[in-house]
């Protein structure tokens, strides 16, 4: 277990708890008929409040219309009183859902509004069952991602629904399509390095320097069926071996040995252009993401996923939630909610881009221009 501050301790599991096993599963096609209900969610205030609450305004004529619910939203401007506020509002009984994250974690003066932290303290609500009765939709995604349900775990429940897709550091590779060989795999590092030395004989080069130490470092831990340890601020120090399950030295791991062999091959083949247009560029080859957030939309290029043998880890620290208080007046219909926001296309697009031809645009089915808005939804699940 990991303690917090000495007051409380959680730990990660891989199953959903399902308290009605055995019984007929009652999950509904649709909502019925609802009375209606107003859902008050406090939240960290942006930069772009002003729209948000625009954006607000918006999708409460959705709900209203489809759910019978109304949004009354508190932006918490001073991102320093969090700590404070949030457990404020929950023990008030008048926030039916907060925004919490787990950045903080380890910090003793941030800590309390981490999503175990305010589990452990009773202020937050076990969503399980509720998520299985009233959101068929998330119910259904939390089965299916493990990376999700992972995340949103305290001992043996889960508390929190997924905010924002958690960062992931997953190498994929970027390939001009003239520059594919016929039947070539490019499953691995190796490959991408092989395939490096012949497309600079033809005169391209390889875009190696879009990755930070940092993602390179997250990148090859994964690879090595490494873990690095909630402490883990610099290269160094100790990490956990998932193979042999125990806490071993970054020294007597491949993993500096690996960092090597691709800072050889940035040096040998790598472009330093830090800004480089991929549709204009046409010395680059090859590239090299440890996103897929971060893949241009490019026709000229074929994608890659490398190492797909491997379960790539995610920091549980980068679980951002929206969390149920545990004196909300009517959790079913917060659940309801989210569902719906989920499920239903309009409202997702709204919930999380804004609104169309004014914050964002859509040209050849790519989201263009629009900024994360009211939730931060984009990416997650597929409505």
């Amino acid at each position: 277990n990991l303690a917090i501050n000495h007051t409380t301790a959680f730990e990660v599991t891989d199953q959903i708890p399902d308290s009605t096993a055995g019984e007929k599963e009652d999950i509904p096609k649709k909502y019925g008929d609802l009375h209606y209900e107003e859902i008050t969610i406090a939240m960290p205030g942006y930069s772009n409040v002003p729209r948000m609450q625009g954006v607000v305004e918006k999708l409460n004529e959705l709900t209203l219309e489809n759910i019978n619910t109304t949004i009354n939203v508190m932006f918490i401007q001073d991102v320093m009183a969090m700590p404070t506020r949030i457990p404020a509002l929950l023990n008030s009984g008048n926030c039916d859902v907060v925004y919490s994250d787990n950045f903080n974690l380890f910090n003793n003066n941030f800590y309390q509004y981490t999503m175990p932290y305010l589990a452990t303290q009773g202020l937050i609500m076990e969503v399980s069952d509720l998520m299985k009765k009233y959101a068929p939709s998330l119910y259904k995604a939390y089965n299916d991602e493990y990376i999700y349900r992972h995340l949103m775990y305290v001992n043996e429940g889960i508390y929190g629904l997924s905010f924002k897709e958690p960062s992931i550091s997953m190498p994929i590779v970027m390939v001009r399509k003239n520059l594919v060989p016929n039947d070539y795999k490019i499953e691995t590092m190796d490959d991408v390095y092989y395939l490096s030395d012949e497309i600079d004989a033809k005169g391209y080069k390889f875009a190696t320097n879009l990755l930070a130490r940092r993602s390179l470092f997250r990148i090859f831990t994964n690879i090595n069926d490494c873990y690095l340890l909630p402490d883990m601020h610099v290269f160094g120090g100790y990490i956990h071996d998932f193979v042999n399950d125990k806490i071993v030295r970054f020294e007597d791991t491949e993993i500096l040995n690996d960092m090597m062999a691709y800072y050889e091959n940035w040096d040998k083949h790598g472009i330093l252009d830090k800004r480089i247009d991929f549709e204009q560029n046409d010395r680059v080859g090859i590239a090299l993401f440890d996103s897929v957030l971060k893949v241009p939309n490019t026709k000229d290029y074929q994608f890659f996923p490398l190492h797909t043998d491997k379960r790539f880890q995610i920091d549980y620290k980068n679980a951002v939630s929206m969390v149920v208080s545990a004196n909300a007046k009517n959790p079913e219909r917060a659940l309801i909610l989210f569902d719906y926001l989920f499920s239903d296309k309009k409202a997702y697009d709204l919930a999380c881009f804004g609104v169309e031809d004014v914050d964002y645009s859509v040209q050849d089915g790519t989201y263009k221009g629009g900024t994360r808005m009211f939730f931060m939804f984009n990416y997650m699940y597929e409505p």
